[in-house]
C-alpha cells in the first residue's frame, strides 16, 4: 500500500555533522532545481524537541538521501538510515538514495538499493546532480542513469581488507553466527561484558557487524551505540564518543573540541559521571531506551594510556555506569591482556561469568567468510580456488586480516565476475601478498625505523644452517624498549602478533611464516647475517643455562668460545639483548680474574720460596759461627783449664744464656717475616677483590685519615607550577639540581670510603663519565653519605622536580633544551651520536645545557628519581621511576615526558642518577 501521508519536503538529507559543508552545497543546488530539501540546520525550531521533529519529517518526506562521507556513519545518521530502510520495507516505491561524497568509503549495507549517486569526484558536477534530482522525483528514465548506477555499484568491494567490519557492512559479515548468538544471549543477562580473543581473531568485527545489527532489529528495545578506542587519553576518548549523542546537531568543530575537552576534564575531576551522562542521552534520544558503549581494543588502556590515575578513573566510570543501569558496556580485549584486566579487583569481579571468548574459525566458517560476500555481488571463484586459499591460510596466528587482505586484492585484480587462479598466482598467493604488504609498510618508515625493523625480525626468526628459517616467539623485554614503537606499527599492520606467555610476559612473533619465506628483503638480511644469527642461537642456549643456574661461573664462556663471542660483541652489539651482552662481559671478567689470580699466586709462591732460602742461609751462617766460636773457646779452655776452672764454669753458663737469647731472636725475626708476608698477601687480595687500581687503593688509604668526598656542581631551580603530561597541575618549591649526572670520580669515592663494590664501567673508562650499573638503593645511599659528609641535604629528585627542571623555563620543550628534533644532537647523547656508550659530562665539546643550565637531562643515561611507579606506600614499592633516556635511546624515548620503571635493585649500563639539594641545612632538614 502506498504511503498517503502529506509530503512537506521532497527529500530528507541524512548526513554526518562533519560533512555539513558538502551537504549544504548539495541542498542549495537541489533548491535551485525547484526541490524542497530538508536540512536540519535550516528547519529545526529552537526549543522544540529535535529528535521528534526529525522522526516526523523523515516519516513524511518523499525520499531520503543518505550522504556518505569519509569515515563511519554517525550514530544519529545510522538511526535515520535504518528508519528509512524500514519505511522502504513497508513501501517498496519509497526511494532511499545513497549519495557518495568525496573521499567516502562506500557502505556495503546499501548495496541492494537500486539508485546510487556518485559525487566522489566533486559535489558541483551538474550532470550527476541532475541524476540525484531525477532519483528524488522517481524519474529513472534518464538513458545513462542505469549505466551510472551499475558503474558505481561495481566499485563496491565486498571484502574489508585489513579493516574491521562496520555496522553498515553487516550484510557482508559471515562465519560468526554462533559467536553472535552467544553475544546476544550474554547481553540479555549482563550489563558489562568482555569479548576476548587473540590478535587478528575478528573481535571488533563480530561486535560491530554482528551483534549491533542484531540489536537494531529488536522492536521492544531501541538501542543507541557509542564506540571508542581508549588511546592515550581514555577519558577524552569517552567524552568524544558520547558527545554526538548529547548534542547530535552540527556545530563548529572548534566548539565541539572545546566541549569534548571540558567534558573530559569534568570526568577526571569527578564533577560529572558517566551514569548521569547516559541518563541524559536516553532522555534526549526520543524512543531510545538502551545505550551500548563499545570500548574497542581495550588493551590500549595498558599499552598506550600511561597515566595510572586516568586509567583507573576510566574503568571506574564504565563499571559504575553499567552497574547503575544507564548503559551497557562491552569491551573487546586481546587475550594476552586479560591478566592485566583481572589485576584490578573491581574489574575482575564484574568479568566473572561475563567473558565471551572468540576462538579461531573452523574451515567451514572460513569458507563462508570467503564465498558468501562474493555471492552478494554476483561474483564467484574459479573451481578449486577457495580450497587453495584455505589450505594456504592454515592455522597461523592473525590469519583473518591476512585472508581479507588477499580477498580484497583478488577483487581489485578481477577481470570479470569470476575471481581467478591467475590473479591469485600473480600476487604470489597468500604468502606473496603478505610479503608485498611487508615491503609496502617498510617503505613508509624512516631510516631509523627501518633499521629497527631488521633488529626486531632478527629476534622473531630462528635461523637455520640449511636456510629453513622458522618463526620464534620473543619476549618484548628481550627486544628492548627502544624499538617498541616500531613493534606496535608492525602489529597494527598485522605483520606481527603479540601474545602473553604462561608466566605472564608479553611476547611477539610473525603473523604468518609465509612472511619469512617470501619477503625477499628479510631473506637477504638472514643470508647476510646467517653466521652471526647461528652463533647467537648457540649463545641463547648458554645464556639460558647461566640464567637457570643462578649465574654459576662454571657456565660462562672460555677459550675459543669467548674469543668468538668478543668478536661478535664488537661487530654486532646492536643485535644482542642486554642479558646476552652481560653474559659475554661476565665471561670476560671471569677470565681476567682467573689470569690475575694465577699471576698473584705465582708471585706469592716465589716470595715464599725466597723467604725459605734466606732462612736456610741464615741458619747455616749461624751454625758455622757457632762452630768456629766453639773451636776457639775449646782452645782457650785447654790453655786456661787448670788456672781458671771456676771462671770457665761461669763463662759456659753465660754462653748458654746468650745462645738461648740468639735462638729466641732468630725465632722472632722469622715469625715477623712470615706475618709480614701473609699481611702483604691479604692486602693484595683485598684490593683485587674490590677491583681497585693503584690510585683507588691509595684513595682507600687516604679515606682512613681524611674525608675524600667531592661535592657536585649544583644549579638553582626557581619554584613554580607546570602541567605534568598535560594532566596534573604541579607546584614545585625552589631547589637545587646537579648540573651534571653523578660521575664515576664522585661515586667511586663513596664506594671506596665505605668499602662497597665499585660499579662496572663496561670498560668505557671511569673518570668524568656518568656512573652506571647502580641501583636505586645505591643512588639513595650515596646521597645520604654525601649529606653526612657535607652537612647539606642531598637526595634524589622527585619525578615532578625532575620533569619541571628538564622542561626549562618554557615548560613546553619535548626534549630538554629544545622542541626541535633536528637540534637534539646538540643537547643529548643518544643512539645517533653516542658511539654505543656513555660520554663524559664535561669535555672539549660539551653538550648544550637547557635554559636552567642543566646538562644531559635528555640522554647519556636514564636517571633514577625518588618516586615509586605505582600509587602505593613507600614500603610496598616494587618499581621505581627512571627518566631522561640514555645513550642507547631513539629520539622519541628521550622526551622529557617519557617515563619507565624498573625494580629498585636493577642495575644497567644505561641507568645512572643526579642529585637534588634542598635549600636548607641538613641538620635543620632532619629536625623537620
Amino acid at each position: 500500500m502506498a504511503d498517503q501521508s502529506p509530503k512537506e519536503f521532497d527529500v530528507f538529507l541524512s548526513y554526518h555533522w562533519r560533512d555539513r559543508e558538502s551537504v549544504e552545497r548539495i541542498a542549495r543546488a537541489l533548491r535551485n532545481q525547484g526541490l524542497k530539501p530538508f536540512l536540519d540546520r535550516w528547519y529545526l525550531v529552537p526549543g522544540r524537541p529535535w529528535p521528534q521533529a526529525l522522526e516526523q519529517t523523515l516519516a513524511s518526506c518523499q525520499a531520503v538521501a543518505v550522504c556518505i562521507g569519509p569515515g563511519e556513519m554517525g550514530p544519529w545518521q545510522t538511526r535515520e538510515s535504518n528508519f528509512a530502510l524500514e519505511r522502504q520495507g513497508r513501501n517498496a516505491d519509497f526511494p532511499v538514495i545513497p549519495v557518495l561524497l568525496p573521499g567516502s568509503d562506500p557502505v556495503l549495507g546499501f548495496l541492494g538499493q537500486n539508485t546510487w549517486v556518485d559525487l566522489r569526484q566533486g559535489t558541483d558536477d551538474p550532470g550527476v546532480l541532475s541524476l540525484l534530482v531525477g532519483a528524488i522525483r522517481s524519474d529513472v528514465s534518464a538513458p545513462d542513469l542505469a549505466e551510472r548506477i551499475r558503474a558505481t555499484r561495481a566499485t563496491l568491494c565486498p571484502f574489508r581488507g585489513l579493516l574491521y567490519f562496520r555496522e553498515e557492512d553487516a550484510p557482508f559479515f559471515f562465519g560468526r553466527q554462533a559467536t553472535i548468538g552467544h553475544l546476544y544471549a550474554a547481553i540479555k543477562q549482563h550489563r558489562f561484558l568482555a569479548v576476548v580473543g587473540a590478535s587478528g581473531s575478528g573481535k571488533s568485527s563480530v561486535v560491530r557487524a554482528g551483534l549491533v545489527p542484531q540489536l537494531r532489529q529488536e522492536k521492544d528495545t531501541i538501542w543507541d551505540v557509542a564506540t571508542l578506542f581508549p588511546g592515550d587519553e581514555p577519558l577524552k576518548a569517552l567524552a568524544r564518543a558520547v558527545s554526538p549523542l548529547l548534542e547530535p546537531q552540527a556545530m563548529d568543530e572548534i566548539d565541539r573540541l572545546v566541549k569534548i575537552n571540558k567534558l573530559a576534564d569534568a570526568l577526571a575531576r569527578q564533577d560529572v559521571n558517566l551514569h548521569d551522562i547516559g541518563l541524559q542521552i536516553l532522555e534526549k534520544q526520543s524512543g531510545t531506551n538502551r545505550l551500548l558503549l563499545i570500548v574497542d581494543q581495550a588493551e590500549e588502556l595498558y599499552t598506550v594510556a600511561k597515566n595510572d590515575h586516568i586509567r583507573r578513573r576510566f574503568i571506574d566510570e564504565i563499571l559504575d555506569a553499567s552497574e547503575r543501569g544507564s548503559c551497557t558496556v562491552m569491551l573487546t580485549l586481546r587475550g594476552d591482556f586479560v591478566g592485566k584486566a583481572l589485576s584490578y579487583r573491581p574489574l575482575s569481579d564484574r568479568l566473572q561469568g561475563a567473558q565471551i571468548n572468540v576462538g579461531s574459525m573452523t574451515r567451514t566458517e572460513l569458507e563462508q567468510t570467503i564465498t558468501s560476500p562474493a555471492r552478494r555481488v554476483e561474483m564467484s571463484f574459479a573451481d578449486g580456488l577457495v580450497a587453495r586459499i584455505l589450505d594456504d591460510v592454515g592455522d597461523e596466528p592473525g590469519h583473518l586480516p591476512l585472508l581479507e587482505f588477499v580477498l580484497k586484492r583478488l577483487w581489485e585484480d578481477r577481470q570479470g565476475p569470476e575471481l581467478s587462479h591467475q590473479a591469485y598466482e600473480a600476487m604470489g598467493g597468500l604468502q606473496g601478498a603478505v610479503a608485498k604488504r611487508a615491503e609496502e609498510v617498510f617503505a613508509t618508515l624512516t631510516p631509523l625505523e627501518q633499521d629497527a625493523v631488521k633488529r626486531v625480525f632478527f629476534h622473531v626468526v630462528r635461523a637455520s644452517e640449511t636456510g629453513e628459517d622458522t618463526s620464534r616467539r620473543a619476549a618484548l623485554s628481550e627486544i628492548g624498549p627502544s624499538v617498541l614503537e616500531v613493534v606496535k606499527k608492525l602489529v597494527d599492520e598485522r605483520l606481527l602478533v603479540t601474545n602473553r606467555a604462561v608466566a605472564g610476559e608479553e611476547t611477539v612473533e610473525v603473523s604468518h611464516e609465509a612472511l619469512i619465506r617470501q619477503w625477499h628483503r628479510l631473506q637477504g638480511w638472514l643470508k647476510e647475517d646467517r653466521e652471526s644469527l647461528l652463533w647467537r642461537e648457540r649463545l641463547r642456549g648458554r645464556v639460558n643455562d647461566w640464567k637457570y643456574t643462578t649465574q654459576d661461573e662454571g657456565t660462562l664462556l672460555r677459550g675459543a668460545l669467548l674469543v668468538e663471542a668478543q668478536r661478535w660483541l664488537s661487530q654486532k652489539a646492536e643485535m644482542l639483548t642486554n642479558q646476552e651482552q652481560d653474559y659475554i662481559r661476565h665471561s670476560v671478567e671471569a677470565r681476567e680474574r682467573a689470569v690475575l689470580a694465577e699471576r698473584e699466586l705465582a708471585q706469592a709462591k716465589r716470595l715464599a720460596e725466597e723467604a725459605t732460602k734466606r732462612e736456610d742461609a741464615e741458619r747455616a751462617r749461624a751454625t758455622a759461627a757457632e762452630q768456629a766460636q766453639k773451636a776457639a773457646e775449646d782452645a782457650w779452655l785447654v790453655q786456661e783449664a787448670r788456672a781458671q776452672e771456676a771462671e770457665r764454669a761461669r763463662e759456659l753458663e753465660a754462653r748458654r744464656v746468650e745462645a738461648a737469647e740468639r735462638a729466641r731472636r732468630r725465632k722472632w725475626y722469622f715469625s715477623l717475616a712470615l706475618v709480614s708476608l701473609l699481611l702483604a698477601i691479604w692486602i693484595i687480595t683485598w684490593f683485587w677483590q674490590k677491583g681497585y687500581t693503584v690510585d683507588q687503593a691509595w684513595l682507600k688509604v687516604e679515606s682512613l685519615f681524611f674525608e675524600i668526598h667531592q661535592e657536585p656542581d649544583m644549579v638553582s631551580v626557581p619554584g613554580g607550577t607546570f602541567r605534568m603530561r598535560d594532566v596534573d597541575l604541579v607546584t614545585i618549591k625552589s631547589f637545587e639540581l646537579g648540573k651534571y649526572e653523578v660521575t664515576f670520580d664522585e661515586y667511586d669515592r663513596f664506594a671506596i670510603a665505605l668499602g662497597r663494590r665499585l660499579p662496572e664501567d663496561q670498560r668505557w673508562d671511569r673518570g668524568q663519565r656518568p656512573v652506571i650499573n647502580v641501583s636505586w638503593g645505591d643512588a639513595k645511599a650515596y646521597a645520604e653519605w654525601l649529606s653526612v659528609q657535607t652537612g647539606k641535604r642531598y637526595r634524589l629528585p622527585t619525578e615532578f622536580e625532575w620533569e619541571y627542571a628538564a622542561r626549562g623555563t618554557t615548560k613546553k620543550d619535548e626534549w630538554s633544551g629544545t622542541s626541535m628534533e633536528s637540534e637534539l644532537k646538540g643537547y643529548a647523547v643518544n643512539y645517533d651520536n653516542s658511539g654505543g656508550k656513555t660520554q663524559p659530562v664535561r669535555g672539549d665539546k660539551p653538550r648544550k645545557p637547557n635554559d636552567y643550565g642543566l646538562h644531559d637531562m635528555s640522554g647519556n643515561v636514564w636517571e633514577w628519581v625518588q618516586d615509586c611507579y605505582e600509587e602505593v606506600n613507600e614500603e610496598n614499592c616494587s618499581t621505581r621511576v627512571i627518566r631522561g633516556g640514555s645513550w642507547n635511546s631513539i629520539p622519541v624515548t628521550l622526551r622529557v615526558s617519557n617515563r619507565l620503571r624498573f625494580n629498585p635493585v636493577y642495575r644497567s649500563n644505561t641507568i645512572g642518577f643526579r642529585l637534588a639539594h634542598d635549600l636548607e641545612p641538613y641538620s635543620q632538614a632532619l629536625n623537620h
